[in-house]
């Protein structure tokens, strides 16, 4: 689901732009014909082919050392686990900006005066995973434990870019320009962090340009990545303790 909604216009030589957003992303996850390591465990025990040594919950025997003995369809059926996750992830973000030329910034050697670019951005980020009480158990031997994860997390931000022409249309110059940007945010969770980017281009004739630039980038951990409870099971292999 996502809706949104905005307004652009101007106002004094300034163009603006508004826009507000919601989405919802919803999971609902069934995996059957998983095994219950409990149970199977307890169809091993047995004092027959046809009797479990523990008979409670109608358990039926399984010989995994004699292949000439087949797997009936109630000790399948006995051992079978089926698997439940569902899951909401939602955003809420509104974001405001405004832009223009800066007349009064111009280069001597440029026709192109300064642009920039400022603006303000709140973003409200939630999840809340729920598997059920068979993923939470962890007596899935391939998936292992499963466990909840709800929270929530906002960030206040405020950013600016400019673009300064230095030279248009000169000797050896088609086009000398510099770009900045700079941005502040501030973490519900994680604190205040700041990020920004610098650099120019230059294009000696029309079709080659050179650039370089310079760029600190930052983000913050994930709902995902707070609140996942520490587990040992086989489903944190994938990634490094």
């Amino acid at each position: 689901i996502q809706s949104l909604v905005g307004f652009r216009g101007d106002f004094y030589g300034w163009d603006w732009d508004i826009a507000a957003a919601h989405g919802e992303t919803s999971l609902q996850r069934q995996q059957n014909n998983d095994i219950d390591s409990g149970k199977f465990q307890q169809a091993l025990f047995a004092t027959s082919t046809t009797t479990c040594s523990d008979p409670s919950n109608l358990c039926s025997p399984i010989n995994i050392f004699n292949p000439a003995v087949p797997v009936t369809a109630a000790a399948a059926q006995f051992v079978s686990l089926n698997l439940q996750v569902q899951s909401l992830t939602t955003q809420d973000y509104v974001t405001a900006s405004a832009s223009r030329e800066l007349g009064f910034l111009q280069s001597p050697w440029a026709a192109t005066p300064a642009a920039v670019s400022v603006g303000v951005e709140y973003r409200d980020e939630s999840s809340d995973y729920r598997p059920d009480a068979a993923s939470q158990s962890g007596l899935s031997p391939g998936f292992g434990q499963t466990l909840p994860t709800k929270g929530r997390y906002d960030v206040s931000e405020a950013f600016g870019e400019a673009i300064i022409p230095i030279a248009e249309d000169q000797p050896l110059a088609k086009s000398i320009s510099l770009e900045l940007g700079y941005r502040h945010s501030d973490y519900s969770t994680s604190g205040t962090t700041e990020s920004f980017k610098y650099g120019a281009d230059w294009a000696p004739i029309e079709g080659l340009r050179f650039r370089g630039m310079f760029q600190r980038a930052v983000r913050a951990a994930s709902i995902a990545e707070l609140l996942s409870p520490v587990t040992t099971s086989t489903g944190e292999l994938l990634v490094d303790p």
